[in-house]
């Protein structure tokens, strides 16, 4: 008995221990927007906008590419009276390539890459407002301050996003390899 209570204590203290370092690198993470937004603007506002803008371009990519792969695999198959439905002889899988398309299935991501470095125009307005500490922001000792806060968090937004299309565009590679019938011609061209 006096073993169990030791051993839950222990998992006990693991647990607090990893949410300590979770609360740390969130901490780290809001420290660097911070330090990385213009003074006074409200990063949340940011942050959310930035997830609305992730969640929309994975969904829009995650909808087009399921669509043109589930149509592709169904011409594939055909219906038999006696044992429903069968792969068809002739049948030839799309390469992974042309389910992409010319480009169009990355456009969720284009466009939110696009509106997160639009989002630097905001930064930049956003010292020409009320104090006019743009002034401010020209005298100071460190040059590149400036450019620094416009700058630094729509670029971080924007690998984010092309980290984001990478990572998608391996899993439905990946899907694409492991689902397709062996034999039909699946290809990476």
């Amino acid at each position: 008995m006096q073993n169990q209570t030791k051993e839950s204590s222990a998992t006990l203290t693991r647990e607090q221990m990893r949410e300590a370092r979770r609360e740390a690198r969130r901490q780290r993470w809001l420290a660097f927007c911070e330090r990385n937004a213009p003074p006074g603007m409200d990063l949340r506002q940011e942050l959310g906008f930035f997830a609305m803008l992730a969640i929309c371009a994975v969904g829009y990519h995650a909808l087009i590419w399921w669509i043109r792969y589930l149509s592709a695999l169904s011409d594939l198959y055909g219906w038999d009276e006696l044992r429903g439905s069968v792969l068809l002889s002739d049948a030839h899988m799309f390469s992974y390539v042309e389910l992409l398309g010319k480009g169009d299935i990355l456009g969720g991501y284009v466009v939110a890459m696009l509106c997160v470095l639009a989002l630097s125009a905001l930064h930049y307005g956003y010292f020409w407002r009320g104090g006019r500490s743009i002034y401010v922001m020209w005298r100071l000792p460190r040059r590149g301050e400036l450019w620094r806060r416009v700058f630094a968090l729509p670029l971080c937004g924007a690998l984010l996003c092309l980290a984001a299309m990478v990572v998608h565009l391996l899993i439905n590679f990946i899907l694409y390899m492991l689902l397709t019938p062996a034999g039909v011609g699946a290809v990476l061209v």
